[in-house]
């Protein structure tokens, strides 16, 4: 998940670049996905909505319902500068139960949440998400009822996929997360610095997606 300024503009500015992104919702449009046919796919957040009432009201629902570990992601999202912000791994089981037990062997503690959209083609999208009180750590989300990648444009540049990913986490947390991350373009490095975990590089067609977007991700 990548916050930039001006979707739109980020948008007009990767099209020309050659790569399509589409928004993930047709009304109110805050972010927008560059998918590819299979692996991991893109999400830019729009710095400028994430400040809308629409948002402020969905952390106060996550709140109330208790669902406070994606409503405290919210609120760093918000007050984040433009950048890496946070990922999320896909897991194979739509319930997520296998994935639940581990974490709650491994002592994490982490929300359930049913999510839903309606995707710009009017379809129902659903899934669901776990999401750890650990805001260092990844979240996760079950495959979608309906697969977006079906529908993933051919990219004018001929880019099939994400190269790589590079995700900085706690030294104890890279076993915990290799046996949960199930993607050939993930690498997990060790990082005892709190402040440098996180999305390190995303790599695309050989290029480091910071340095393809510029200015809409720079700080």
């Amino acid at each position: 998940m990548i916050k930039v300024r001006d979707l739109e503009g980020c948008r007009r500015h990767l099209r020309k670049n050659g790569l399509i992104t589409e928004y993930g919702t047709k009304k109110y449009p805050w972010n927008a996905l560059m998918l590819f046919s299979e692996g991991t796919f893109i999400e830019l957040l729009d710095q400028a909505c994430m400040n809308k009432p629409m948002i402020k009201v969905a952390r106060f629902f996550m709140w109330i319902t208790r669902k406070r570990a994606m409503g405290r992601r919210f609120r760093e999202y918000r007050n984040a500068p433009p950048g890496y912000i946070d990922m999320c791994l896909e897991d194979t089981n739509p319930t997520l139960d296998g994935l639940r037990n581990y974490l709650r062997q491994a002592r994490i503690p982490a929300d359930v949440m049913k999510s839903r959209r309606k995707d710009i083609r009017g379809r129902q999208l659903k899934w669901t998400l776990c999401v750890p009180m650990d805001a260092q750590l990844p979240f996760f989300m079950s495959p979608y009822n309906i697969s977006p990648r079906a529908s993933a444009p051919e990219h004018p540049a001929g880019v099939h996929g994400v190269d790589k990913v590079v995700y900085a986490c706690a030294p104890e947390m890279v076993t915990v997360l290799e046996k949960l991350a199930d993607d050939p373009a993930l690498t997990l490095v060790a990082e005892t610095d709190p402040a440098k975990r996180g999305v390190r590089t995303v790599t695309i067609d050989g290029r480091d997606i910071k340095e393809i977007l510029g200015d809409y991700m720079a700080e």
